[in-house]
Parts: C-alpha cells; sequence; structure tokens
C-alpha cells in the first residue's frame, strides 16, 4: 500500500501487515498506521482542493492537475482515473 514518508514526504509503497516502514529515499523508519494517516489527510487536502478549482473556480487545468497527483497517492480510484482518461 502507499503512505507518505513522515521524515521527506515522499510517497512510498509498504506492506499492509507491516507495523513499520522503511523510506528508501531518506533512510527514514516510520510507524506504518502514521504514515499511512499523512496520506489520507494528504489526499483529503487536494481532494478538496481538486473539487474547489473545478466546481468553484471552474479552472479545469488545475483540476485536472491536482487530480493527476491523487492517482499518485491512489492509483486504482476509478473515479479520478476515468476523470484523467476523459481528458487526454
Amino acid at each position: 500500500m502507499k503512505v507518505i514518508c513522515p521524515n521527506c514526504k515522499e510517497v512510498i509503497d509498504v506492506k499492509q501487515d507491516d507495523k513499520y516502514g522503511y523510506c528508501k529515499h531518506c533512510s527514514n523508519q516510520f510507524v506504518t498506521s502514521d504514515a499511512l494517516n499523512l496520506l489520507v489527510k494528504q489526499y483529503k487536502k487536494i481532494n478538496n482542493y481538486a473539487k474547489t478549482q473545478l466546481f468553484t473556480n471552474l479552472n479545469i487545468d488545475e483540476a485536472f492537475s491536482a487530480y493527476k497527483s491523487l492517482l499518485k497517492l491512489r492509483p486504482n480510484d476509478l473515479l479520478w482515473n476515468d476523470f484523467i482518461n476523459r481528458g487526454k
């Protein structure tokens, strides 16, 4: 599963059952649940920003860019995958 390193903020993969993870970018060891919480918070923040850009500001290009970054956090997000693919 994807998580965000609490130290360097890079998105990395860890095994879902692992209590601890290791960041190959900064050599930081972390608690997996803490890193997953960071990913969830970041996802919500970007998602809210993207929705504001799309529906309030009518800035489709900025929303498109934000949604692409969401897919880095959750690559299997079918809703945003469909949105991105329609924009190609």
